[in-house]
This record gives C-alpha cells, structure tokens and sequence, in this order.
C-alpha cells in the first residue's frame, strides 16, 4: 500500500513515487482519476483511513474548471449543497471556478488560495463564515446576489480583475482590510448589515458604490480625517477621481446617519478635492470645430483655473469646505500676523515711518494697525502711510478680513445647524 501524501493532515495515498498524492501535486494529474478519487472522497466511498474528510481540499490543486450542478467531462463538478464545513486554504484553481447558487451549510473558507480563472459566487449562499484571507484572484471575482448569513473576511485579498458585489447581502461584519482591487469595484446595491472595514483598501480602477448600504464605515483608526497628507489621513486609496467622488458621498451619507458628524465634513471634504481631480484630468479634444478649441482654451480653462485658484485660497486651505473652525481660525492668525510684522518691520507702510524697527511700541502698533485692518473696524488713529504699497496691502488685508469673517460667521452657523 503506498504512503500517506506528505501534505499536512492529507491522508490519500501517493502515486507514481512522489510524495503528494493526485490532490496536491502541482504537475499534470490524470483528470479521470482526480475526479473519480474526489468523488470518493466527497460521497465517503471506500476506507476512511485513505481518504479526507468529505470537504476538506485544503492545498489541493484543481487541474480544471470547478462547477456545480452541471457536469460536463473535463470539468469537475461539486454538490449543490454542502452540507457542513468546507475548507479550500492555500487551494489553487488553474481554471475558472463557479460557485453559482451554492449553499453552504457551514463556512466556506478559502484563505491563501489562488483563481487563475475567474471565480463566481452568483447567487450562493454561506450559512457561517466567509474567507477570503489572503487569496488572490487572478481573473474576476463575482458574488452577485450572494448572501453571507455571518462575517465575510478579505483581509489582504489580491482581485486583480473585476470584482463584483452587486447586490449582495452580508448579515454581519464585512472585513476588505488591506484589499486591492486592480480592476472595476462594483458594489451597487450591496447591503451589510454589520460594519464595512475598508481600512487599507486600494482600488486601481473605476467603481461604483450606487444604494450601497451598511450599518456603519469603518476606514481605519480616527480616519477619515482633514489634517495629514496623501491617503494616510482618509485610510483608503482610490485611484480614479469618479470613482472616489462616488465613495466619499456614499462615506458622508453613513457617516451622517451613525452620528459621526466630523467623519461626514472630512468625507465631504473629500469628496470636493476629488470633484477638482474630475475636472483636472478632463481631456482635450483635438477633434473638435476650431471655435469650440479656441473657447475651451482662451476661455473655459483660465476660468476654471481662477475658479480653482478661488477655490483654493478661500474654501479649502482656510475653511476645509466648511468642515474645520479650527483652520478657519488659524488663517485668521496667519494672515493678521503676517501682516503685522510686515507693518513692523517697514514701518513707513504706515503712518509711523519714523519709528525704531526694534522697539517695543512699533511692534504693538504695527499689530494693532494688522489687527483694526483685518477686523475692518477702521478707528483713523493710524493710517496707510504715504507708501503705495503701504495703501495696496492694507486694502489686501481688509478684503482678507471681511471674506474670513464672513466665512467664519457661515461656517460656525452651518455647524450649529447640523449638531442641532
């Protein structure tokens, strides 16, 4: 009789002088013979002591394409119902893999096993636990209309196709942690019940979050956040500027519903930078009639680029969008310091041309002057100089202040409003 196969808890015999058996040999199997041993192994024919439990394919390598409830000659086919537990760690599937209105009975694991094809769960149903830990799709990964009746777990999953999850119901928690996507996202119509973790996530090419739906967003320890650089502040990484605009207005939508008001402003926050990406990354057409170039060029693109510049200086570095008092108040502090030292340093900018740079009363006056200028109090004790330049930054400096303390009384309102 020959050995037990070498892999980890494999009881199947080996063939032909190796030491893995036709499951776990990665070379050329005999595809009648795999099928006919895992059917053995699947239905409990023949002495238990050489053969696995009825749906443990830990390790083993698939030759061909996995089916159920259609069995075709080169194909190998699985029961419609699994009846407990099924376990596919480390599995690899040469081929494509359709699960397709599958019920599993019990969990349905699949950590660190490899889709060389697309792989389909369509319509299956997992009574316990899905896992995904690890694996890596090399084709699509569908689960349209799947149900997962407990946690689904991604942790560090590679898809490197499309994945799709449209329509899908997970009943408690579903974990993408580390997920990349190199492909379309879809998640319309997905439903979880529990909470979405897409803290690490990574999507490389378009998505689509349309009714998507969960009872809480979880994108990483006090994330998202305004304060940071790059994607380190927001816990996700989404490469296509539609795509994120998408997300972040599903993101604010949750996050407003679960009470997470600061989470929901850096949400609309960053749905606002990615609208900017949208219009940035918008193409030129050299097709077009010449009127229609010369219009985009001379017209429409110094416009959006004053309308950018705008943007730039009075919504998003002093208010966030509206979302941050605090960066509100410390332009404030900026703009009257940087100009009360200015007024110090050269007093002739002001009435005060023969004080001493270095003395204590020039530097109060000169904040003084900042401070009257930028609150637009205009007292007349001191003046703009007879300096040109000294006219040009007090009358900059005022139109700062009135814009800031505009600014200021909007967003501090618009707070008030959404806490109450």
């Amino acid at each position: 009789m020959a050995s037990s196969c070498q892999y980890e808890k494999c009881r199947v015999p080996t063939e032909g002088g190796s030491e893995l058996c036709i499951f776990h040999s990665p070379g050329a199997k005999d595809l009648e013979e795999f099928k006919r041993t895992l059917s053995a192994q699947i239905n409990e024919v023949g002495p238990a002591e050489d053969r696995n439990r009825r749906y443990w394919f830990e390790g083993y390598v698939f030759p061909t394409h996995v089916l159920v409830g259609d069995s075709q000659k080169e194909w190998i086919e699985l029961s419609q119902t699994i009846e407990e537990d099924a376990s596919f760690r480390d599995a690899t599937f040469e081929e494509g893999v359709s699960f397709d209105d599958v019920t599993f009975k019990g969990n349905a694991e699949f950590s660190g096993s490899t889709f060389n094809g697309d792989a389909s769960f369509d319509g299956a149903t997992i009574e316990r636990y899905a896992v995904f830990d690890g694996a890596t799709f090399n084709g699509d990964a569908w689960f349209r209309g799947a149900t997962v009746k407990r946690d689904a777990m991604f942790f560090g999953a590679t898809i490197k196709g499309r994945a799709e999850f449209t329509d899908a119901t997970i009943k408690g928690d579903a974990w993408f942690i580390g997920v990349t996507i190199e492909g379309f996202a879809v998640f319309d119509g997905a439903t979880i019940r529990g909470c979405a973790m897409f803290d690490g996530v990574t999507i490389k090419g378009p998505a689509s979050f349309d009714a998507f739906d969960c009872r809480s967003l979880v994108l990483g320890f006090n994330k998202p956040r305004i304060r940071g650089w790059r994607h380190d502040r927001c816990g996700i990484l989404i490469c296509s500027a539609y795509a994120a605009v998408v997300f972040w207005r599903v993101a604010q939508r949750i996050f407003s519903r679960t009470g997470m008001r600061e989470k929901a402003d850096a949400a609309f926050y960053f749905e606002r930078l990615n609208r900017w990406r949208v219009l940035r990354r918008s193409k030129k057409d050299d097709k077009a009639p010449k009127v229609q170039r010369w219009w985009t060029n001379w017209v429409i693109r110094p416009g959006y680029w004053f309308l950018f510049l705008l943007d730039l200086l009075f919504v998003r570095w002093t208010t966030a969008y509206g979302a941050s008092v605090a960066r509100l108040f410390s332009t404030w502090f900026v703009v009257i310091v940087g100009f009360g030292i200015t007024f110090s340093m050269v007093p002739r900018l002001i009435e005060h041309a023969g004080a001493q740079v270095w003395s204590l009363r020039n530097w109060i006056i000169g904040f003084h002057y900042s401070v009257t200028t930028f609150a637009t109090l205009g007292l007349g004790r001191i003046g703009p100089g007879p300096s040109r330049l000294g006219m040009v930054l007090t009358s900059i400096e005022a139109i700062l202040g009135a814009v800031l303390i505009a600014l200021a009384v909007l967003v501090i309102g618009r707070r008030f409003m959404r806490q109450s």
